[in-house]
């Protein structure tokens, strides 16, 4: 699915009290739209989760993805993650902890977008 695309529904959810969180790899995009929480891979288009074949690479962003709900307390932000296509080693991932998790390690909040008027109050 496009960044464009995956953006809208996640407003769309949003405003409904659910919360989501979408992967971007055109961060400008995703900057312009609003989509509400968002992390952002340098990776090429059509390989959100990584490399086909790399399990540990694709579960360690869907971790990332799940822990980034508690991380990100309000909508609008955006986290670039650090990994690297074909540059990084990703260890085996263990879920078990992903719902107490509160910050995730390594990621800094880059910007914060303003809320926009579609929302029903859910910013």
């Amino acid at each position: 699915m496009c960044n464009r695309a995956v953006s809208l529904i996640a407003r769309v959810v949003e405003s409904y009290g659910i919360s989501t969180v979408a992967l971007s790899l055109n961060r400008e995009l995703s900057e312009k739209i609003g989509a509400p929480r968002t992390l952002y891979l340098r990776y090429p288009y059509g390989a959100p989760l990584g490399e086909p074949g790399n399990i540990n690479q694709q579960r360690t962003i869907i971790r990332d993805m799940l822990a980034s709900l508690y991380s990100l307390g309000e909508p609008g932000m955006i986290l670039d993650l650090p990994y690297q296509w074909r540059r990084h080693e990703f260890s085996p991932v263990d879920f078990s902890d992903c719902a107490t998790t509160s910050n995730v390690q390594g990621f800094e909040r880059t910007e914060q977008l303003q809320p926009h008027q579609w929302s029903r109050g859910c910013f």
